[in-house]
This record gives structure tokens, sequence and C-alpha cells, in this order.
């Protein structure tokens, strides 16, 4: 199933997809400093752009997509990132019932956390 997003803006920029827009403000009400789609990583093999980075150490970037399909381009495209970042965590966030997956460098596959449901705050 293909979900069509709806580009908005939120606080004046401009987001990819409704539900982009939500997390951010998600993000906001939770106190977080955020950066919307900070930078392109690539290799030979393509690129990656993530849609949010939560500066720190490590850095956490976020994908928020609506199915599990989407988001496992992410999880493939994350070595890209780890290249240069090599610390760096991935929180995906999809699904009806929100899930978040996370990763960390060295670890073959991505794991459920434990987490507040962000679309109903």
């Amino acid at each position: 199933m293909t979900i069509k997003a709806r580009p908005t803006t939120y606080r004046g920029i401009p987001m990819r997809s409704r539900l982009e827009a939500k997390f951010a403000a998600f993000l906001d009400r939770s106190g977080l400093s955020w950066q919307y789609e900070p930078r392109a990583y690539a290799d030979e093999t393509g690129q990656y752009l993530p849609d949010f980075l939560i500066p720190g150490k490590p850095p956490t970037f976020i994908e928020v997509k609506p199915t599990i399909d989407q988001a496992e381009a992410a999880m493939e495209a994350m070595p890209r990132i780890w290249s240069s970042e090599p610390t760096a965590v991935l929180e995906i966030y999809f699904g009806d019932t929100p899930v978040i997956l996370a990763t960390k460098p060295g670890r073959s596959r991505f794991e459920p956390v434990q987490g507040n449901d962000w679309r109903a705050a």
C-alpha cells in the first residue's frame, strides 16, 4: 500500500509530509533540539537523507515512516551514515500503533524500543 505524502510547512520549514511535521511538533513539545534533513550521506551504492537529527553524543538520526516497508530502506541505508558518524544511532518510528526500531553501529538487526505514543501527544 502506497501512502501519498502531503508537503507541509512547520515553523517555516518546508517538510515532505504531514507525518514529519507532526513529529517535529512532538520533538518541540519534548524540549529536544532537532534539525530537519540535516545533510545527505552517500557512498558507491547511493545516498541517504535522514528525516531528523537530534544532535548529541551519540548523534541520533530519526526516520518517520507510515509503514514498515518504507522503514526498511532507512535500515539498509544507515551504513552510509556510519562511515562518517561511527557512533550514530538510528531510530525509526512507523505504523498505526507506533513502533520504534533502533540500532547502533555493530548491530546487524534493529531492536524494538519501548517508547511513548508520540502521535497521541
